[in-house]
């Protein structure tokens, strides 16, 4: 089975449970506030709509790396991890300013169209999408306070969602956060790599396959030794590709403007190689020109210092050394049939991860 094949096979069992727990809460809120209710209906179409679903799928192949069958517990908390990461993506949104995601306004901006006549409309936007983020953050941990697991499964669930996924991203945030308001001849890659870890590889890859370990009982395994250092290494890989093709990429294939990572100001390993490879001059240009608006020639010559300086071709290496030892780790296990779609549907991701244009 393919990687497409296997999202496109799995993913409407995700979407119907989502659909079936908005339809419960949406059954709660008539009762109480017709507001409440526009709150639900904001929340599932944003839970709904667009993304690869990348985490719940994890969950999923995780399940049955372990051998288990994916019953409708399995697809419960797949779903239960897809509203967190929605919840996760509304505070980036805010923070970021983004008014758009995958394909459609963010929470903060749909609410600031629907309050355009207030008084102080988007104060009063950015106060409902804090409200209803909320909100959903608590949906996730009820969809798996609601799955038919053991209270010891559940609790370990909620857990890594509250521990691995939320306290250590908030981690990462900061050190991001912090590091984009320092001089570019400051920063520290080691630092940076650290917040890589805990905002990509743990949240996006260890994480979930935890949770799908857990579910089968199998969180102390050899196995969840394996996972977690495939998550760990593919984890820094996607992000180490995904920094590239912020200053490289195509933006009809990435669906997001080249450059932004050096206009936020993020020292991303791209930009820290390159600047310490740099001469004085061009070392005083990255300098100037990260955290501000670049035009398209400035763009242009960031993009020549970065691929002269050997910053591109070293990020380009150390992607793909990340995937194959992140292979390694998952070869040699012993795997039911479902374990061995599984694994292979895991080697697939990697192998995009690395590969990737978008």
């Amino acid at each position: 089975m393919t990687l497409n094949e296997y999202f496109a096979l799995h993913s409407p069992r995700v979407t119907e449970a989502i659909q079936a727990f908005f339809a419960t809460r949406r059954t709660a809120a008539e009762k109480l506030s017709p507001h409440l209710v526009q709150s639900i209906d904001v929340l599932e179409e944003f839970s709904l709509r667009g993304g690869k679903r990348v985490r719940s799928m994890l969950v999923l192949m995780a399940c049955q790396l372990a051998g288990g069958e994916l019953n409708d517990a399995a697809y419960q908390v797949a779903a239960a991890v897809e509203l967190f990461h929605k919840h996760i993506l509304n505070l980036d949104d805010m923070a970021d300013r983004d008014e758009l995601r995958n394909g459609g306004p963010t929470i903060w901006k749909r609410y600031q169209q629907l309050f355009e006549e207030w008084k102080d409309g988007v104060h009063h936007a950015r106060s409902f999408t804090e409200i209803d983020g909320t909100l959903l953050g608590s949906f996730a941990f009820e969809m798996v306070r609601e799955a038919k697991l053991s209270a010891e499964q559940r609790l370990a669930v909620m857990d890594v969602l509250n521990n691995q996924m939320y306290f250590e991203t908030v981690a990462g945030w900061q050190i991001h956060y912090y590091q984009n308001q320092e001089p570019l001849a400051e920063a520290d890659e080691e630092e940076f790599i650290k917040g890589l870890d805990l905002v990509t590889a743990r949240y996006t890859f260890v994480g979930p396959l935890k949770i799908g370990l857990i579910i089968q009982g199998k969180a102390d395994s050899q196995l969840a030794r394996a996972l977690e250092a495939y998550g760990m290494d593919v984890g820094l890989a996607f992000q180490v590709t995904d920094d590239i093709l912020g200053v490289f990429g195509d933006p009809t294939e990435t669906g997001k403007a080249v450059g932004n990572d050096i206009r936020e100001g993020k020292k991303t390993l791209l930009l820290q190689r390159a600047y310490r490879s740099a001469s004085a001059k061009d070392q005083a240009f990255l300098s100037e020109i990260c955290g501000r608006d670049i035009s398209e020639a400035e763009l242009h010559h960031a993009q020549q210092i970065i691929t002269a300086s050997g910053s591109l071709q070293y990020s380009q290496h150390l992607a793909t050394q990340k995937v194959e030892t992140a292979l390694q780790s998952i070869e040699g296990l012993t795997l039911s049939e479902s374990g061995v779609e599984a694994q292979s549907v895991l080697t697939q991701l990697a192998q995009f991860v690395a590969q990737r244009k978008k």
